[in-house]
């Protein structure tokens, strides 16, 4: 993807297993490739996630969610957390004007069937995250 104009985004797979130095090693990769500022680094471990700005704060970065987080939007921005990654599900109006009002951006997954691609389109989100990249790209061509 190095010779790609796109974003990618990089999960840490840290939320059930701590693999103690992944932050670091990935930070190491993306270095090499001079990617910082193609890459948002997300996981479901938040925690992770913060190690990772400390050593990086220049890059983007989301919280993953697949639960329902009171105050998630809020909660993301008080800790300079730059997107929200929840599950599509949760991706509601009013979730999505809350999601404005702090501040922050919404990139969802996994969106794969037209008519959420199209209701995820219509809430303003960032980006999608899905297995049907070529979907997306066609509803986008429309607009």
């Amino acid at each position: 993807m190095k010779d790609k104009n796109v974003v990618t985004n990089v999960e840490l797979k840290t939320s059930i297993n701590p693999y103690p130095g992944i932050e670091e090693k990935t930070l190491k990769i993306i270095d090499e490739f001079k990617l910082r500022d193609r890459i948002i680094i997300s996981s479901f471990n938040h925690y992770s996630v913060l190690h990772m700005k400390s050593l990086a704060p220049d890059m983007k970065y989301g919280f993953l969610t697949e639960t329902c987080i009171i105050d998630f939007p809020a909660y993301t921005a008080k800790y300079g957390i730059d997107f929200v990654h929840p599950h599509f599900k949760m991706v509601t109006e009013q979730f999505a004007k809350d999601t404005v009002s702090a501040g922050v951006g919404i990139n969802t997954w996994t969106v794969n069937e037209e008519s959420d691609i199209r209701e995820m389109l219509s809430r303003n989100v960032n980006a999608i995250i899905g297995n049907y990249p070529d979907r997306v790209g066609e509803i986008l061509k429309e607009r």
